[in-house]
């Protein structure tokens, strides 16, 4: 069977040169603690900004792949940092820029945007500096107890104003209920939990602190259905209104 798998690879043809994406450019940037310890092994990304016309959605789904929690289907660029907490990556065309960001469990995700790199060149992007983050541990449950999976869990931060820590954290729950958040900024957030089906809870304010994982127990209820008919003045039906 090994002879007749070499045979199938061997007849395999190769992707021509149309059809492979040459990088555009290449990125370098240096990890480090907030203490100036050179960060090895860390990953290191590289995602398209969002269109203008599709910046929401953009973000929503670039902060998920910054997580770890990219979309299917969404395209990654990762690598890790070396012994000196450099890392390089190509960059493929995009005339909206880039960003370049780090991810460690219990560190904050450092992230910045790249703008304005020539074709062909190495571009240094500086430093990211990842600073030590709190975690919080979330277990969605319906009335009976029983774990909710799949719920959404949208963390945001009440002083967003600086530029180098991520505002918004996405999660989903698992199949026990439970999502884990790892690189939360030591401050008070605002957290909202919804899935289609359920009333969607919120709790404001939730603190992440110094002293250790916390955990959030937070119990949806099933909502109820609303239907009726929308009458014009005439007591006619009106057909799609929204």
């Amino acid at each position: 069977s090994g002879r007749a798998e070499s045979e199938m690879a061997a007849e395999k043809p190769e992707a021509s040169e149309a059809e492979v994406e040459k990088p555009y450019a290449e990125l370098s940037v240096q990890l480090f603690t907030e203490d100036d310890q050179v960060l090895d092994g860390i990953v290191v990304g590289t995602l398209f900004m969002p269109e203008p016309e599709r910046e929401w959605d953009g973000l929503q789904a670039l902060f998920f792949a910054m997580q770890g929690q990219a979309p299917k289907g969404f395209p990654l660029n990762e690598t890790r940092t070396d012994e000196e907490g450099r890392a390089t990556l190509p960059l493929f065309e995009h005339k909206y820029g880039w960003v370049v960001y780090g991810r460690t469990p219990g560190r904050l995700i450092g992230f910045k945007i790249v703008e304005n790199v020539e074709r062909g060149q190495t571009h240094d992007a500086g430093v990211l500096v990842l600073a030590r983050g709190g975690t919080l541990r979330v277990e969605a449950c319906d009335e009976s107890g029983t774990p909710v999976a799949g719920a959404g869990v949208v963390l945001v931060a009440d002083d967003s104003s600086d530029p180098t820590q991520m505002p918004i954290h996405f999660l989903k729950t698992d199949k026990d209920g439970i999502a884990e958040f790892r690189s939360l900024s030591f401050e008070n957030h605002k957290m909202d939990v919804a899935k289609r089906g359920f009333v969607v809870a919120q709790k404001d304010p939730v603190a992440i602190t110094v002293r250790g994982q916390g955990t959030e127990k937070v119990m949806l209820l099933r909502g109820g259905n609303l239907t009726g008919t929308v009458l014009d003045h005439l007591d006619q039906p009106m057909e799609g209104v929204t």
